[in-house]
């Protein structure tokens, strides 16, 4: 409803400008139809428009009404972001999405002479209470009422406070608050701490009705944006919300995750820069728990050059060149995303090594010959005469092949960090004897999921998986393998183990910090 169109109750401050004083006076103020449109007053228990907002030319003073009607309502902390819940007959705080928690944060709050009672809405018998024992004064509880009249324990008085409600308990004057703990983590306070600290966050409930949330919850396919500051600048990440009106998600309603601390410091969703270099940030909403990656840049972002070779053995296989930039198109936005890589591609159709000895035996690379061996020279279908064909790269620059032809052993596609170089064979992509071309589907998955890896690797991530003992000494040739080298009872999750579907994935498990923080300083050290 119009802020306009009902009163709000609310202590605001009057100051009196007398000489060089000044004098404070508390006076409550009833808002009328001078206020913005725009504003609500749903908007303001929720937290999402605040009192200084409202524009006030002539005020009248009317009957106070309760801020909150009757009716059912979700309760969600601003400083953890974690909605009050009913769980095991307790009331506690949890986050999650609403779909998840369903019934267990959805509370009944009924007027009652001034003031409120709040029951769990899957269970009215109960009471959001106080004990009235000394011993357990900070405690939170549930209880039954029996008869008609409610205890003064079970009745709350409901403020406006800054950034959403203020709850305070009728029997013991303390004020409802969590931090969001695990465990028991509601409890009362007889005070609110200083304003705009978290102490005081604590105490603020942003309540709103189930249809005012209902479309505004914050879902995956947001996104942020990069980040970039200067030495000693500050500035907090830009994000489009997935609903474009999604409620409770600015900066300060997310926790952040630095993978590599020294570039940046964070503060309330405000990021400092404090020296050159790249920083791939997790971003955890503290309502929905839902994860985000983007990345923070302390001076210039980081160049790189991918140029793609496709010879005429993946045209032929492939039905020509369009695929790559396709899946270049996909890595290049997750580069960015998690590295703030500028990144530019490039595409040479190329005429390899294993093309010319085609060329020389049949007269031309057709599906025919995708599987044919040399008689010339074992070495003239290898991928080191692959990358002899294409050249090296360097720190800045990966030279990419993309094949068609079976190659000898039809080895798995592979990187060259000392030569910045990558073959993408069709090993993955084709199934049986015959060497079938699998579906589309399936070759776009695995040919993204492949290159991403591979230019991982370029960029310093190593993989953690086994790939067998050496025969003659038993050790794992891999010398960065988790479970052989590392110890561990099994390798890490990440796209440097598993192979993941990279469009469907979890962003934030894509990588292990590991592997996040390897190609931060990667970059930090060669993009400067």
């Amino acid at each position: 409803m119009k802020l306009g169109q009902k009163s709000i109750s609310c202590f605001l401050v009057v100051c009196l400008f007398m000489s060089n004083m000044i004098y404070c006076t508390p006076r409550t103020v009833y808002a009328t139809e001078s206020v913005a449109d725009s504003v609500t007053l749903e908007d303001v228990l929720a937290g999402v428009a605040d009192l200084s907002q409202l524009t006030e030319t002539t005020t009248r003073a009317i009957a106070a009404t309760p801020l909150l009607e009757n009716g059912i309502y979700y309760l969600n902390n601003k400083h953890c972001g974690d909605y009050l819940r009913i769980s095991s007959s307790s009331p506690t705080a949890s986050s999650g999405r609403l779909s998840s928690l369903g019934t267990s944060i959805q509370w009944q709050i009924t007027n009652v002479n001034n003031k409120i009672t709040i029951q769990p809405q899957n269970d009215t018998s109960k009471y959001l209470a106080v004990p009235t024992s000394s011993t357990s004064i900070s405690d939170v509880q549930l209880v039954t009422v029996n008869g008609s009249t409610i205890p003064t324990e079970c009745l709350w008085n409901v403020s406006v406070g800054e950034g959403g409600c203020l709850l305070q308990n009728a029997f013991n004057s303390r004020y409802l608050y969590t931090y969001g703990t695990s465990g028991t983590n509601l409890f009362t306070s007889d005070s609110l701490g200083a304003s705009g600290t978290s102490t005081y966050k604590s105490r603020v409930w942003r309540i709103c009705s189930l249809s005012y949330i209902s479309g505004k919850e914050l879902n995956q396919s947001s996104d942020f944006e990069t980040l970039v500051l200067s030495i000693g600048g500050t500035g907090s990440p830009s994000m489009s919300k997935s609903p474009s009106n999604a409620i409770w998600a600015t900066a300060s309603d997310f926790n952040y995750s630095r993978q590599v601390t020294s570039h940046v410091t964070e503060s309330n969703g405000v990021f400092s820069g404090n020296t050159s270099g790249v920083t791939t940030i997790i971003a955890t909403h503290k309502v929905t728990d839902l994860q985000f990656v983007f990345s923070v840049v302390v001076g210039s972002r980081p160049t790189y050059t991918v140029r793609n070779y496709i010879d005429l053995g993946y045209q032929v296989r492939f039905g020509g060149s369009t695929g790559p930039e396709t899946y270049n198109s996909v890595v290049v936005n997750k580069l960015e995303q998690f590295f703030a890589l500028n990144t530019t591609t490039q595409f040479t159709s190329h005429t390899s090594s294993a093309d010319t000895c085609k060329i020389n035996q049949f007269g031309g690379v057709t599906n025919n010959n995708l599987t044919a061996t040399c008689p010339h020279s074992v070495g003239h279908l290898t991928t080191t005469a692959l990358r002899d064909g294409m050249g090296n790269g360097t720190n800045t620059n990966s030279r990419v092949l993309w094949t068609g032809h079976i190659l000898p052993g039809n080895p798995s596609s592979g990187s060259n960090s000392g030569r910045h170089s990558v073959v993408i064979t069709p090993r993955i992509t084709t199934t049986g004897n015959n060497y079938t071309n699998k579906s589309d589907s399936e070759i776009r998955k695995e040919s993204i999921y492949t290159l991403m890896h591979e230019l991982s690797h370029q960029l310093d991530a190593l993989d953690h998986y086994c790939y067998g003992r050496d025969p003659n000494t038993g050790v794992c040739i891999n010398p960065d393998c988790d479970t052989c080298q590392g110890g561990m009872t099994v390798a890490r999750n990440c796209m440097m183990t598993y192979r993941y579907d990279i469009e469907e994935k979890s962003e934030s498990t894509l990588y292990c910090s590991s592997c996040l923080a390897d190609i931060n300083n990667h970059l930090s050290g060669h993009h400067q």
